[in-house]
């Protein structure tokens, strides 16, 4: 049986940051939206590696096409994690690719990622 513990901590430990992010130190420029963005991302994402994981335990009682809308959902916010820490650090660097070439490089693996998770739901 898969242990669902970490996942619960994970959840647990974003709405933390979350909480504390809102409550107490919410930054209004740019670096503070996009950390925004990246920490409710990492808490849908490990609100739904919960869900997943209970779906796939669900199988085969529950409805198969439920099961993939909740892994699918899963699978894009845990692929979109890495790119937006990605940017989250290039931001805090002030690092900004000043090429079209070099900015499609960096959301090429997303990108990929993306179609690869949208390709798998007729499957």
């Amino acid at each position: 049986m898969y242990l669902i513990d970490f996942d619960v901590i994970a959840l647990l430990v974003a709405l933390v940051a979350l909480y504390f992010f809102y409550a107490k130190k919410r930054i209004a420029d740019r670096r503070g939206k996009k950390f925004e963005i990246l920490l409710v991302t990492v808490t849908l994402d490990a609100a739904l590696g919960i869900a997943s994981s209970l779906a796939i335990n669900a199988l085969p009682r529950a409805n198969p096409y439920a099961v993939v809308a909740a892994i699918t959902a899963f699978y894009v916010t845990h692929n979109s994690v890495p790119m937006l820490f990605a940017r989250y650090i290039m931001e805090v660097c002030a690092w900004v690719p000043r090429s079209r070439a070099k900015l499609a490089g960096f959301y090429l693996p997303w990108a990929a990622a993306m179609a690869l998770t949208a390709a798998n739901l007729p499957t």
